[in-house]
């Protein structure tokens, strides 16, 4: 067998059990124009995915990547992105404007979260249902009805980082000047340092 490189497209993904030799992935530049890009998110099985360009837009593919749309989403000091399993709900953070969500596959954006400190960190349930914010000044933001509404969890810490679990339930932030990890087990209502 040879180690030729690969060029993935859609429908030829490579798997362990087609071969045991090295595959080599290939990647292929498909920004134009080239922008300060932020933060990317894809979804479940790759067919929706979004890319927030620093103080530009939100940048759309329904199409595996081949071809990007500018969004309605206002250009702005975006952060970080995400969307959920099926690409439907997506979650933005701007620095020092808020959140915004989308519940159209990136169609069209709604603020619904407003606040002048820093946003560096999104997350999601595989649902949407469930969604988190790192807010630098204030801690965790969180909301249970995909973005409508926020409540503010871990106050008083920085937040620097979070991720969840594809339900939502589990919990992971991180925080800057304090140095830790807190866990949540029951969707960001309480929290425990883990390291």
């Amino acid at each position: 067998s040879s180690s030729q490189p690969v060029s993935l497209s859609p429908s030829v993904v490579p798997t362990a059990a087609a071969s045991t030799a090295a595959v080599t992935y290939t990647w292929s530049m498909i920004s134009d124009p080239v922008q300060p890009w932020a933060a990317v998110a894809v979804n479940s099985n790759g067919q929706y995915m979004a890319a927030a360009a620093y103080q530009f837009g939100i940048y759309l593919s329904s199409d595996y990547g081949q071809t990007w749309t500018l969004s309605s989403a206002n250009s702005t000091y975006w952060t970080s992105i995400c969307m959920s399993s099926s690409g439907q709900y997506l979650l933005a953070s701007a620095k020092q404007v808020g959140l915004f969500v989308s519940t159209n596959y990136g169609s069209t954006w709604k603020q619904t979260y407003s606040t002048g400190s820093n946003l560096y960190a999104v997350a999601t349930s595989s649902s949407g249902t469930y969604m988190y914010a790192a807010n630098y000044n204030m801690g965790i933001l969180r909301s249970s009805d995909t973005g409508s509404s926020w409540s503010l969890s871990l106050q008083g810490q920085d937040g620097w980082g979070v991720a969840c679990d594809s339900t939502g339930q589990y919990v992971l932030a991180s925080l800057y000047y304090e140095g830790n990890f807190y866990l949540s087990e029951d969707y960001g209502s309480t929290w425990s340092v883990v390291y």
